[in-house]
């Protein structure tokens, strides 16, 4: 009895003493500006944040498939900067890469759509012309040209692994989005149960992006 209490006794200055890395107070909610909506971040998972749009929302397309439209590690949507180099096109417009169903019966397929500075919403179509189940897309632009990366996952190979694919709109070449390049492996995983460095399962299935200077 007497170890327990010393033990007890012992336990509650050291819990004094790191109580803040047992209990953390909620950050202060920032607000995030945007030129069409505002953020307020908040840190409880349970509340909704506060968001104001200066335009009323518009449908861009109706899916049947309505889980996560994007991918797990990035947005599915980027801002373009004003203009796109090295032909000085007008740009300054949105894009955005996600997944679409048309019906049950119909692949999951990696979509784009494009928003034009004026509002205006082009219809969406898909990114690549491979009649290939598609998921989780990541997007990323080049500040230079302009040009969208987007890159996501499926099986294009007879191992039937999850490879990971990518395809950029040259926005560059004719001024405005639609000219894609042909889908093209950037990750090629192993065929599925092939160890990697010991390790089962070791494959790279969520894209995510990044465009360098």
């Amino acid at each position: 009895m007497r170890q327990k209490i010393i033990l007890l006794l012992l336990f509650i200055p050291i819990y004094l003493l790191t109580a803040s890395d047992f209990q953390q107070n909620s950050r202060i909610a920032k607000e995030i500006n945007h030129r069409h909506f505002r953020i307020n971040e908040n840190n409880f998972r349970d509340n909704k944040p506060e968001i104001t749009f200066e335009i009323t929302p518009q449908q861009i397309i109706n899916s049947l498939y309505d889980y996560m439209q994007g991918g797990y590690n990035i947005p599915p949507l980027i801002l373009q900067p004003a203009n796109s180099e090295p032909y000085s096109y007008p740009a300054d417009g949105i894009y955005l890469a996600f997944m679409f169903q048309q019906n049950a019966s119909s692949l999951r397929r990696i979509y784009y759509s494009y928003i034009h500075s004026d509002g205006t919403i082009q219809t969406p179509t898909s990114v690549s012309s491979n009649s290939v189940r598609e998921g989780f897309a990541g997007i990323a632009l080049d500040p230079v040209t302009a040009n969208p990366f987007v890159a996501w996952h499926s099986i294009v190979e007879p191992d039937q692994s999850y490879d990971n694919s990518f395809s950029f709109d040259m926005y560059n070449v004719i001024g405005g989005p639609g000219l894609w390049t042909q889908a093209q492996i950037c990750v090629d995983n192993p065929e599925i149960g092939l160890e990697i460095a010991g390790i089962s399962g070791n494959e790279y299935v969520w894209p995510e992006l990044r465009v360098g200077p």
